[in-house]
């Protein structure tokens, strides 16, 4: 982009982080420990990561699941993903044939984030 305006354009830029839990400490915590620590370490990179960006006058907020969701359905899919968002999905039926039925309440809890894990690693981690 050029003229007056070139320097006031919205760039967006999304970050995904990860953490892989050192071998010696999987073999000792359980699956809801391991959990608990990638979640407090992803929380501390999240945290240093937002405040270099901002030293740089760069406005940055962490992502919400749906949006994270939109974002890699997106990039993966790009024919659908512009046609189908987040909210879509979980009103429709699309699951029906791939997973076993569960009681509403169970795919309620569990959908989003087997959907992540499924998209971020390729199947589920810890199920």
């Amino acid at each position: 982009m050029s003229g007056p305006d070139a320097a006031r354009q919205n760039l967006i830029q999304t970050y995904v982080l990860s953490w892989s839990a050192p071998p010696d400490l999987a073999t000792v915590l359980t699956k809801e420990e391991l959990y608990q620590e990638a979640t407090k370490h992803l929380k501390e990179d999240i945290k240093k990561l937002l405040h270099n960006l901002a030293e740089c006058d760069v406005k940055a907020v962490p992502c919400s699941k749906a949006e994270l969701f939109n974002i890699l359905h997106t990039h993966y899919h790009p024919i659908t993903g512009n046609r189908f968002r987040y909210d879509d999905l979980l009103v429709s039926n699309w699951d029906s044939r791939i997973m076993p039925y569960r009681e509403d309440t169970d795919l309620e809890e569990s959908f989003t984030d087997e959907l992540i894990d499924e998209m971020l690693y390729g199947g589920l981690q810890n199920g």
